[in-house]
């Protein structure tokens, strides 16, 4: 882009000194209108291409985004389902314990 720039520089600066050396007033006009003509359709195409890059830019983000977001909710319900899991073995393992552990009469504890 810098590179574009520099040479519509170059340009205008060698249309404007043709136009200063030139003698006729009409060809000077023609020189700038043909100046303000390229620069403007040059301008206009480099905001085509810079808009479509943006557009293409935020689709892409959004794509991205959208991802992520179901990645993370994924990973939520995942941690939910594994979390109750869990709690639920623990429960399920305590009262299988509980139920193989009895007392005896001399005070001590005896596993079925």
């Amino acid at each position: 882009m810098k590179g574009e720039l520099q040479s519509l520089h170059e340009k205008i600066d060698q249309l404007l000194l043709a136009s200063k050396v030139s003698t006729s007033e009409a060809y000077s006009k023609v020189v700038i209108e043909s100046i303000l003509d390229r620069v403007t359709k040059e301008h206009s195409t480099n905001v085509s291409t810079l808009s479509k890059a943006v557009s293409d830019s935020t689709d892409a983000c959004k794509e991205i985004t959208e991802k992520v977001d179901k990645l993370i909710a994924d990973t939520i319900a995942f941690m939910e389902d594994y979390k109750n899991t869990y709690n639920a073995n623990i429960v399920t393992y305590e009262q299988g314990y509980l139920e193989c552990w009895y007392p005896v009469p001399n005070g001590k504890g005896e596993l079925c």
